[in-house]
């Protein structure tokens, strides 16, 4: 009976470690300048989004808003990235003029950076602490 309990035991550890990452904040640094944005995931983020530095150049980018998570589906195949509803979802999905770049999990305001057709990716979908804070910057970058 020990040895029951205490494989169980061991396998709930196991559970908890591997998940205990997925509970993390989001862990993002965006760089902006006059030439565009610099996106860095950092950490566990990185290893999920399989992405260590992504540039935008300024050229590419439309607009960029906070939009409100209802607003929001990201949709498509993942390639490559991971979701579990509710917990994380970072990575691109989607392919083509379609593709998106997605780094959340629980926040109720994104910041969104779309880009024109033709550029690799349609949109940035990221979560920051303080979205409208760091639009305010990127905005002001972009302007000069």
């Amino acid at each position: 009976m020990d040895a029951v309990v205490g494989s169980a035991f061991a396998g709930a550890v196991a559970v908890a470690v591997l998940l205990a990452p997925l509970l993390l904040p989001v862990h993002l640094r965006m760089t902006a300048t006059e030439q565009g944005l610099t996106i860095e995931p950092r950490g566990f983020d990185a290893v999920w989004t399989l992405r260590w530095r992504i540039v935008v150049p300024a050229d590419q980018i439309t607009s960029i808003r906070v939009v409100p998570r209802s607003e929001l589906r990201v949709r498509g195949l993942r390639l490559p990235g991971v979701c579990i509803p509710g917990l994380i979802i970072a990575g691109s999905f989607g392919a083509g003029q379609h593709r998106t770049l997605a780094d959340i999990r629980r926040g109720e305001e994104l910041l969104v950076v779309y880009c024109r057709t033709g550029s690799p990716y349609r949109a940035f979908v990221l979560e920051f602490p303080d979205p409208h804070a760091v639009l305010g910057r990127a905005q002001a970058a972009l302007r000069r």
